[in-house]
């Protein structure tokens, strides 16, 4: 298995994980809209995914520019 096709499945891994994480932030922000009275849990779990997802972003940016470097 070659350099960029590792580097192509740890992408696919990262938006993976990155997308159930933006799916989940969409959860929590129709959960709080819809439930007033525990409107700071759900504001912790909006801010946890927020932070989650700023965290890979960096990452996936770096692989994907490793990845066309790699030809």
């Amino acid at each position: 298995m070659s350099e960029r096709e590792k580097t192509d499945i740890r992408i696919k891994r990262l938006v993976a994980i990155e997308t159930a994480h933006r799916h989940a932030l969409r959860r929590a922000e129709e959960d709080l809209r819809l439930d007033a009275p525990h409107r700071t849990r759900y504001e912790r779990k909006i801010a946890k995914f927020k932070r989650k997802i700023d965290k890979l972003l960096p990452k996936i940016r770096h692989l994907r520019e490793l990845r066309s470097s790699q030809k």
